[in-house]
């Protein structure tokens, strides 16, 4: 494919990207069924230092994985990114990078007793998906920017409330209040040693 607004080509790691950057003129792109088209989502990057680099495999515990772009989130403190990456079977991820701290966390349905945004305090313990977690974090965000290829369309316009949960064994959830919609991921705590440039 090529981009609408100077014709460099756009190479696709995956079917399931949605927005993309053109490396050539910066431009954002919507991956429709039919081409490319100019999106208007504006996106700002606040450049940081990262263990991990967009196009460069890591890998952690013998597996493999390749980010493919991230989106950066504002909060009152600073900025977070949220790698989406592809492991060696092209299985979709997400690493949720804030200074030291690596989450490795795939989209998970949880359908029922995910309490309001408002209630779930810091330091309170919570019964989800048969498990015992504790909130360790709770803070609204916004979208910020993205870099390379991501697989949904954020809202860039919207206050994102995030919730952070810890289970045992450096299990993680997180969850994500969009409105009336609530997005959940799970997996796990990584430490930094353990992640390996490929």
């Amino acid at each position: 494919m090529n981009c609408p607004q100077c014709s460099s080509e756009i190479i696709l790691k995956s079917s399931l990207a949605a927005l993309v950057n053109c490396h050539h003129c910066a431009s954002t792109l919507l991956i429709e069924s039919n081409g490319l088209a100019l999106s208007h989502i504006e996106s700002h990057i606040e450049n940081k230092l990262s263990l991990i680099k967009q196009g460069e495999s890591f890998s952690w515990k013998e597996q493999q994985f390749e980010p493919q772009g991230f989106v950066q989130l504002k909060h009152d403190e600073g900025y977070r990114k949220e790698w989406w990456v592809l492991d060696n079977q092209k299985n979709s991820h997400w690493l949720s990078e804030e200074d030291e701290n690596f989450f490795l966390l795939q989209d998970r349905q949880i359908n029922e007793g995910i309490p309001p945004w408002l209630t779930l305090q810091v330091n309170t313990q919570l019964q989800l998906a048969d498990k015992t977690w504790l909130v360790t974090e709770r803070r609204a965000q916004n979208f910020h920017g993205f870099q390379g290829q991501i697989s949904y369309l954020p809202r860039h316009t919207e206050t994102l409330n995030y919730t952070y949960l810890t289970g045992e064994d450096a299990e993680s959830l997180v969850l994500v209040f969009e409105g009336e919609q609530i997005r959940c991921r799970q997996g796990f705590w990584l430490d930094p040693f353990e992640i390996k440039a490929i």
